[in-house]
């Protein structure tokens, strides 16, 4: 697994030792996901940084259960035609009625209830 969190703040302080090892660590797992899984997930050039770009993310199911002052969205995303993936957000309302994401954290039982059909129509989805 890359860490991608420690290599930034490397490449903050010395950005050409950093991508070396960096480069080094990919070549690495790249060796390995070729020799088990016969493909190569990584790969990095200097100074290609890969912004998030929202026009790749495609929306293919989405589902929202609202309560009484939060409300809880299953979806699922496929960003650049890759591998689907199961999402769950959680929105609290606001004094002045406006939404505002939030951690989803702990649910209570009828937030449970609520959530595990959306996820199971969610999964149906990512066949």
């Amino acid at each position: 697994m890359v860490t991608v969190s420690a290599m930034a703040f490397h490449l903050t302080y010395n950005r050409e030792i950093s991508f070396k090892y960096l480069s080094i660590e990919i070549d690495k797992h790249n060796k390995y996901f070729q020799q088990h899984f016969n493909k190569t997930p990584f790969s990095a050039m200097e100074g290609d940084i890969m912004a998030f770009d929202k026009n790749l993310d495609k929306n293919l199911f989405s589902e929202t259960k609202e309560f009484e002052m939060t409300r809880i969205t299953v979806g699922v995303f496929q960003y650049n035609d890759g591998e689907k993936k199961l999402q769950i957000s959680r929105e609290n309302r606001s004094q002045e009625n406006e939404w505002s994401f939030a951690k989803l954290g702990r649910m209570f039982k009828d937030e449970a209830e609520a959530v595990i059909p959306m996820m199971q129509k969610a999964l149906k989805k990512m066949d």
